[in-house]
């Protein structure tokens, strides 16, 4: 009975310290081997580079995705005018229209042609 009840107070008086299961360290072997293990894994400080690049290569994707969207909603807007107005050129320049400028065209440039050949003398001559 003794041993049903002490395994799982052992298993509670484990949650409040994680390494409890581990054999307590007392020779001076152990002693060494626990120094030389958290020294060699201890974090050390580290440069300005190597923050620089944690800094960037943590951001970097960060950056990428604002501009691709800024790029998407700038393409976006501009499908969208050019949708509109191919829209409003259909409108605009319906058949109608068009004979009025044709018409408008070749009135501009007949009476341009009329008033240079009623011109009697030229400044040079």
């Amino acid at each position: 009975i003794h041993r049903v009840v002490s395994f799982p107070l052992f298993l509670l008086s484990s949650l409040h310290s994680p390494l409890s299961f581990l054999p307590i360290m007392d020779g001076p072997v152990d002693m060494e081997l626990h120094r030389q293990f958290t020294s060699e894994t201890r974090k050390l400080q580290p440069t300005e580079t190597e923050q620089f690049l944690f800094i960037f290569s943590t951001f970097l994707p960060l950056v990428i995705a604002i501009l691709v969207s800024i790029v998407l909603i700038g393409a976006a807007f501009l499908a969208l005018f050019r949708f509109v107005a191919a829209g409003s050129d259909r409108k605009v320049y319906n058949d109608q229209t068009m004979m009025q400028l044709e018409a408008y065209a070749n009135f501009t440039s007949t009476s341009k042609r009329k008033a240079k050949s009623t011109r009697t003398a030229s400044p040079r001559d």
